[in-house]
């Protein structure tokens, strides 16, 4: 039978010298341990589609961030300076796109988070966070941030999560005041707590977001080890999660372009996303790419090559017990189909074939 086949881009680099990895305090190594009978699917109960409303504002590229809070998907891509919100019946419920010079108006949208009040947009040229209603996109005021932020958190008590990830042409002309990778703030950008220490050199490039919240918890991922860091989202009481992959990339060799092609080893490529006590994680030059680390048996899990029923599509967020998915071709989804994947109404098939985006939600297996 025919193998489903998936394309992934894994271009990242990183500068890292060996010690710094040794200076981290880890509170819990993952095995990267896999099962060649138990699959993904097993823990898989249900897939639903749900096509999202196409309009001439609501159109987006390529997803680089998705939250799903306050009963609303916000979705946004880093080359179109908007975000896009829908509802968890694909309607949608409003679009900000505001880019301008004039009140309210920011120059470019380089990450967001949100919280049950509301949606605050970062502008890297400005150096600004903007901040608006969260349900209607209503602008509520903007103020400084202290630094280059690369990406954005925001906990349950009004604290801040901000990330600085040096780039590999240099520091920019606002660096944060000490090297680390993670700052948490209050909500008027005082610092309480600096995280993961880096040394003179370090930098990296390939991720245009750093942060996945789910799950009551705020997952955070550079390339300076193999592993994240888990915060909980009510007061950013966090821990760190190693995985000892089995053929790791050495940190000196992440940098080295030629080394990277010559020789390439496995890395944790994007932000890990946790989903009722299952994590994803992408693991570039692995055998399937996408492992989800299953709680129960302590393995990571991996669809099926041939089987597509219960596939899990490549999530891009969660959604209480469910993985959060797009699907944008109906090519892909017919041979979907063809090898088993669970077909969807007709109406929302024409929907598919007439460009619009489909939201696949995964149910997982009640774990309680």
């Amino acid at each position: 039978m025919k193998r489903i086949a998936l394309c992934f881009m894994a271009a990242a680099l990183v500068s890292c010298k060996p010690e710094l990895q040794s200076t981290l305090g880890f509170d819990e190594v993952l095995d990267f341990k896999t099962s060649d009978t138990l699959l993904i699917s097993d823990r898989v109960v249900n897939v639903e589609y749900i096509p999202l409303e196409l309009t001439e504002d609501s159109r987006f590229g390529r997803v680089n961030k998705v939250v799903v809070e306050n009963g609303l998907v916000y979705i946004w891509s880093y080359f179109q300076p908007k975000v896009v919100v829908y509802d968890l019946s694909g309607n949608v419920e409003f679009v900000l796109d505001k880019k301008g010079r004039g009140p309210g108006e920011y120059y470019e949208i380089t990450n967001f988070a949100v919280d049950e009040e509301n949606l605050y947009t970062v502008d890297l040229q400005q150096c600004r966070l903007y901040i608006y209603d969260c349900r209607t996109g209503s602008y509520k005021e903007s103020k400084p941030l202290p630094f280059h932020v690369s990406s954005i958190e925001v906990l349950d008590n009004g604290d801040f999560l901000l990330a600085f990830i040096p780039g590999l042409m240099g520091l920019p002309n606002n660096p944060p005041p000490t090297r680390h990778l993670i700052f948490h703030t209050d909500s008027d950008f005082n610092v309480k707590e600096s995280l993961l220490p880096y040394d003179k050199g370090y930098g990296e490039m390939g991720k245009l977001n750093y942060f996945t919240r789910a799950d009551g918890k705020i997952l955070f991922s550079p390339y300076l080890f193999d592993g994240y860091v888990e915060f909980d989202s009510k007061d950013g009481k966090h821990r760190i999660v190693a995985v000892n992959l089995e053929d790791s990339m050495p940190m000196k060799d992440r940098l080295d372009m030629d080394a990277w092609n010559r020789n390439p080893r496995q890395v944790i490529h994007d932000v890990p996303l946790k989903c009722d006590g299952y994590v994803m994680m992408a693991i570039a030059q692995s055998d399937h790419y996408y492992y989800f680390h299953d709680p129960d048996s302590g393995l990571f899990l991996h669809n099926s090559y041939e089987d597509a029923h219960n596939f899990v599509m490549p999530p891009i967020s969660s959604y209480r017990d469910k993985f959060v998915s797009f699907l944008e071709s109906y090519e892909y989804y017919e041979s979907f189909v063809e090898h088993g994947g669970q077909r969807m109404s007709p109406e929302c098939e024409e929907r598919l074939k007439k460009g619009e985006t489909v939201m696949v939600l995964s149910t997982m297996i009640n774990r309680s």
